[in-house]
């Protein structure tokens, strides 16, 4: 295994088991000490990920809760 590959491996256990792609140069400044380039790597938000799973969860449930109550309805329905 290459160098790369090892720190692909590694970095996946430091993400939260979320592959990400290393990078080799972070910042780049010029002899005035201007920053000409900064590295804007993809990083692994577990936060972010459990927010819109909360958000997905809940449509979910609201939706079979209307479904349930809507069958209900139909159910109340047929008996009459």
């Amino acid at each position: 295994a290459t160098p790369l590959q090892m720190a692909t491996a590694y970095a996946t256990f430091a993400n939260g088991g979320h592959r990400i792609q290393p990078y080799f140069i972070e910042q780049i400044y010029n002899y005035n000490n201007k920053l000409l380039f900064q590295a804007n790597p993809q990083q692994a938000c577990a936060l972010c990920f459990n927010e819109q799973l909360d958000d997905v969860n809940k449509k979910l449930t609201e939706e079979y809760d209307a479904k349930i109550e809507e069958s209900k309805k139909v159910a109340e329905d047929n008996k009459t």
